[in-house]
């Protein structure tokens, strides 16, 4: 992902919110790397951890980068 700061903007314009350290190694590191090593990635954390607002953030991102491509969501 091209833009580093394009978390902590979406962060602050979506929800008024900082976004947590781990929050921004996870969406600029670990996410894309996983990536490209796998085609399926689990986000898994602890409970009132931000894991949606990761995951929609992280979402988001992606169909910029990539507008032709889908995403589908499954929860249980």
């Amino acid at each position: 992902m091209k833009d580093q700061n394009f978390y902590e903007k979406w962060y602050k314009e979506q929800k008024n919110y900082t976004i947590r350290p781990y929050a921004n190694r996870i969406l600029n590191e670990e996410l894309p790397m996983a990536f490209v090593k796998n085609n399926i990635v689990v986000l898994a954390a602890a409970p009132n951890s931000g894991k949606t607002l990761l995951s929609i953030a992280w979402m988001e991102r992606y169909l910029i980068d990539n507008p032709t491509h889908k995403i589908l969501v499954l929860t249980h």
